[in-house]
């Protein structure tokens, strides 16, 4: 359900099985995309120690505007949407999800959550400090507001995909 739900919304995804097939997927997708070899990179994923070996020049997050890649880790996924749930913090600075054209997000496949009410409630029951913000991500971003034509990255990624890590 949660891949239709990316599917729908315009989003790619790909299920990885460990941080070396990551790495060769992350590489694939820049270059597929024609978005250079820079990689803007949040602490998130540097300390889940998921691109190691990688051949990208990696940048610290948090991004500035001027970087075409980043990537990132999701707190949870809702399959209702298809949307990412990210949440602000020093290892997840909320730039990384919205100023650069690509975004590539990797979300652990045992995060995914039916509903927004599921969310709440797991965020509840870890009895966690809410952090200054919580962020949806549903696909690119995009507006048809000039002549209702459809334009991507309007206020946000041209491009989301995400990273289905599935860990045995």
């Amino acid at each position: 359900m949660f891949v239709r739900g990316l599917e729908k919304v315009m989003a790619t995804n790909e299920l990885i099985s460990d941080a070396s097939q990551l790495v060769e997927s992350v590489e694939a997708y820049l270059q597929q995309h024609k978005a250079g070899r820079e990689l803007v990179v949040t602490d998130a994923i540097r300390q889940a120690g998921l691109l190691e070996n990688c051949s990208l020049q990696l940048l610290d997050a948090p991004t500035r505007g001027n970087e075409t890649s980043a990537i990132t880790m999701a707190y949870a996924g809702i399959a209702e949407t298809g949307s990412l749930v990210m949440l602000s913090g020093a290892d997840t600075p909320v730039t990384t999800n919205f100023l650069p054209d690509n975004f590539v997000c990797v979300l652990k496949v045992g995060d995914v959550l039916n509903d927004m009410e599921s969310l709440w409630a797991r965020m509840a029951s870890e009895k966690r400090i809410m952090p200054r913000s919580v962020n949806l991500v549903t696909g690119p971003s995009r507006t048809a507001d000039v002549e209702q034509i459809i334009q991507m990255g309007a206020h946000g990624p041209r491009r989301v995909h995400v990273m289905l890590l599935d860990q045995k």
